[in-house]
């Protein structure tokens, strides 16, 4: 699930689910300025060769000489995980399902336990800059859960 910004791949089981965390400003290295110095000297001739039609030659010379310097990015580095550990959900589950709706950009979790509907579902909004996890249950006062969230091995 993510929202362009903050990421999170969920999984897991009954008792204990793992969402991997990624957040797009952490990266190895890093900040870097990926401005290439010498970009605009080749603008004139980029010009000149698409007014020629020569388009497959335009967009080699741009790719050489207009892309950022270096031309690759840092690779990513994990946010972290976030643990959700479920007290008193050991043991054997009727119904489980784990589903993600695309349509409704929404990962899902559902179980019953004890006679009670367990649902969890996990989502992001680009509009709140937020992930999201809503935990319910059909029976008051059913859910316990504890939360880590933890950054190994940094």
């Amino acid at each position: 699930i993510g929202n362009g910004r903050i990421g999170g791949m969920v999984f897991g089981g009954v008792a204990k689910e793992t969402i991997q965390l990624n957040e797009d400003s952490l990266w190895y290295g890093g900040p870097i300025r990926g401005d290439n110095p010498d970009a605009q000297t080749y603008m004139p001739e980029i010009r000149r060769l698409l007014q020629q039609g020569r388009q497959a030659e335009a967009e080699h010379l741009a790719r050489m000489g207009l892309m950022s310097s270096p031309k690759y990015f840092h690779p990513y580095q994990p946010l972290g995980e976030m643990l959700l550990w479920m007290q008193k959900h050991e043991g054997p589950v009727e119904e489980y399902e784990r589903e993600l709706c695309l349509e409704e950009a929404v990962a899902r979790v559902r179980y019953v336990r004890d006679h009670t509907m367990y649902e969890r579902e996990y989502f992001s909004s680009a509009a709140d800059q937020v992930l999201a996890v809503r935990l319910t249950a059909d029976t008051p006062g059913a859910i316990t859960v504890g939360v880590n969230l933890m950054r190994r091995p940094f």
